[in-house]
């Protein structure tokens, strides 16, 4: 009987350790549930291209509070036909939570993906580059958020991805174009003052307005198009920049330049530039 009564007594003691345990547990702990986003990169404006140069979404997790929870280690590739992406984001039940989501260029080099934008989970910050690369449309970018209040475990939920940037494109006018001297090897390069350099992933507010100098690319032979360049823009459509551009013959020496102010510039639409002549 002694016996009978130690072992009942070590097993209670046991179930009272358990008991305490549960009730000091660290915060965050529960039952966690891995649920299914689909995502789908809205386009609503052709005037970017169709959207599908952005080919991967990536995501972050944070409490309510801010606090980061986790990211993606895997971004996750975006359906070219459709437009859409399934990301897998795992939470605890019971809890409130914001998803940050970002479609954008990833760049694949030896089975390593790297962002076209810098992107710092932990300061809740996407940035452009120092030396963002001009005549591109890598640098297409959508946003989107999900608030989860007390989270109760479903399992798939859609969220829509907004484009977030605006793109400038700088054109002469026929006369300059043939002045330049058409044909030849050129490059230039563009200089955006006063555009916001990066966004708050929490909130999608524009920050860290400044002069962007983007990277010298070629100028096509066709097309009278001498630059491309994409920047932050709101969506309120209120906000301008000024700009830069110089052009550069075969042997990289300057040729020719020319400059804008107070060029409007809003989020999912771009500004056509006619230059009518350069310096």
């Amino acid at each position: 009987m002694k016996k009978f009564r130690h072992i009942a007594a070590l097993a209670l003691a046991a179930l009272l350790a358990l008991s305490c345990a549960k009730e000091t547990q660290p915060e965050g702990a529960g039952e966690m549930v891995t649920i299914e986003y689909g995502i789908t990169v809205d386009s609503p404006t052709k005037a970017l291209g169709d959207g599908k140069t952005a080919n991967y979404v990536w995501y972050a997790l944070y409490r309510s509070n801010g606090t980061l929870m986790s990211t993606c280690t895997t971004p996750a590739k975006i359906d070219i036909a459709t437009g859409k992406a399934i990301c897998p984001v795992t939470m605890v039940k019971d809890q409130d939570f914001k998803v940050v989501f970002l479609a954008m260029y990833f760049d694949e080099v030896n089975g390593n993906k790297t962002p076209a934008y810098i992107i710092d989970a932990d300061n809740k910050t996407v940035s452009m580059p120092a030396s963002p690369q001009a005549n591109t449309d890598k640098f297409d970018l959508f946003y989107g958020v999900d608030n989860v209040d007390n989270f109760q475990g479903v399992q798939s939920t859609n969220v829509n991805l907004n484009r977030v940037v605006a793109q400038i494109n700088f054109e002469l006018s026929e006369e300059a174009w043939n002045a330049l001297g058409a044909g030849q090897s050129l490059s230039s390069q563009i200089q955006v003052s006063g555009a916001p350099t990066s966004m708050s992933l929490w909130d999608g507010t524009l920050k860290d307005a400044k002069s962007i100098t983007y990277a010298k690319a070629a100028i096509p032979a066709e097309g009278r198009k001498v630059g491309t360049a994409y920047c932050f823009a709101s969506s309120t459509g209120d906000q301008k920049v000024d700009a830069a551009i110089t052009v550069y013959n075969k042997a990289n020496t300057e040729v020719k330049t020319a400059s804008v102010t107070s060029i409007p510039v809003s989020s999912n639409k771009k500004t056509n530039l006619i230059i009518s002549s350069l310096n």
